[in-house]
């Protein structure tokens, strides 16, 4: 078996016909964006809590299938795809909290702890994996808050934004807040949600929120008047100003989870009556929405979510049947969803897939009288590897390329003849 090596070929094709193939191939190939991970290694649960610091995630509180309340925390590795458990959370157990992450440290409060709705709100070091206390939700703030449970928090600038939930009203809470861990006063109220009035009932909890280019996006959600909601809203900081954008395509929903990374926010999956497994990508400079491949796991509500190094990660939650679960996915973003793929896969094998380090390239013998060479293109089309092929069997390496998902074309005496996806992890 001879390793390929490197070689300097004049481009004779662009890109962008590559992906006028891609999208014209033979076959309906069903592209794979999810890849499963260590479980959870706690409790199963739902109602947790999650956020990010550097290069780890950090999961904890929530609800278990006896029905405690817990506040032990974990935080994951993605690089070992481990699990290991920290310091518990120094608050009381509690479900319905928020969890965000500023900087290098990590943040969780508000919730239901069994008999009080919360605003105590702390504060998380992994460097001392310890916590303390910081200053109450509103405050010393000009407009009294009340404990809550069921909020949305996204994080945009350094401050975080807290966003309805339910506060004990029969209508809700319909307030923003922001929070500044670095100012003497740290909560500000600002424009309440849809720039309402103090006398317009629209609040609602359960809805989710994302940061996209320093603005807030939230939306989804359970309204005071017991409906499920799919509208979708931006919040500009800088003015302080909402504006609508397009609905959240498929059925209206709360309890969703949202995510963004790579220029993309992502919402799905939650409850409408049943829970659901499908997701959406907003793109924020079309302004508008595309479907992405089902989250695999069972359909699961109360799901938790963080991003780490631009690499995405859901699981846990509840199932329709109340069943709490552990599992765990990373989702690798594909712009070119849906393409269709000629894989010739008689006469071309790329194994094993997804690659790890390296994967090996069969050809079969029919191919052996013909001139054939390999373009691997990332998601945008640009070429990152461009060999000749000369063996039967032949090694492409990662070679430090980021984890994700890459496209391959193989053609024979200079004709198109297959083309497929690798996924690097």
């Amino acid at each position: 078996m001879a390793v390929m090596q490197l070689r300097t070929f004049k481009l004779i094709i662009r890109p962008i016909f590559i992906l006028f193939l891609l999208f014209t191939g033979l076959n309906s190939y069903a592209l794979n964006n999810w890849m499963a991970k260590t479980a959870f290694s706690g409790n199963a649960r739902t109602s947790a809590v999650s956020f990010s610091i550097l290069d780890k995630g950090y999961l904890g509180t929530g609800i278990d299938s006896s029905g405690n309340l817990l506040k032990d925390f974990w935080a994951y590795d993605p690089t070992n795809d481990t699990w290991t458990q920290v310091a518990d959370f120094a608050g009381s157990a509690r479900i319905g909290a928020v969890g965000f992450s500023i900087d290098s440290l990590g943040y969780i409060g508000l919730g239901d702890d069994g008999t009080t709705l919360r605003k105590d709100v702390w504060e998380y070091s992994p460097q001392n994996n310890s916590w303390v206390q910081v200053q109450n939700l509103g405050l010393y703030a000009s407009v009294t808050a009340n404990g809550r449970k069921d909020a949305s928090v996204a994080v945009a600038s350094g401050k975080a934004y807290i966003i309805c939930g339910y506060d004990g009203s029969t209508t809700y809470s319909k307030q923003c807040w922001q929070f500044d861990p670095v100012a003497d006063t740290s909560w500000t109220i600002r424009k309440n949600f849809m720039n309402a009035s103090d006398f317009t009932l629209i609040g609602r909890r359960w809805g989710t929120a994302f940061s996209l280019n320093s603005q807030i996006y939230f939306g989804t959600g359970f309204d005071h008047t017991q409906n499920y909601k799919n509208d979708f809203w931006k919040y500009n900081p800088f003015t302080d100003t909402w504006n609508q954008l397009p609905n959240v395509p498929g059925l209206a929903r709360s309890n969703a989870i949202s995510f963004s990374f790579d220029g993309m926010g992502y919402v799905g999956c939650g409850v409408s009556l049943n829970q659901q497994t499908d997701l959406w990508q907003y793109d924020f400079n079309l302004n508008s929405w595309t479907g992405q491949p089902d989250y695999p796991g069972l359909a699961t509500a109360n799901n938790i979510s963080f991003v780490i190094n631009n690499r995405a990660f859901v699981g846990l939650g509840t199932d329709t049947f109340n069943v709490r679960h552990t599992d765990f996915w990373e989702f690798i973003a594909d712009s070119l969803t849906g393409v269709e793929i000629n894989e010739n896969s008689e006469s071309v094998k790329l194994y094993p897939n997804p690659v790890s380090d390296y994967c090996i390239l069969e050809l079969s013998s029919s191919l052996s009288k013909y001139i054939v060479e390999f373009l691997l293109y990332d998601k945008n089309g640009k070429i990152q590897i461009k060999r000749n092929i000369e063996d039967s069997f032949s090694v492409i390496s990662k070679n430090g390329m980021a984890s994700g998902i890459y496209y391959y074309t193989i053609r024979k005496n200079g004709e198109y003849f297959s083309s497929g996806k690798l996924i690097f992890h």
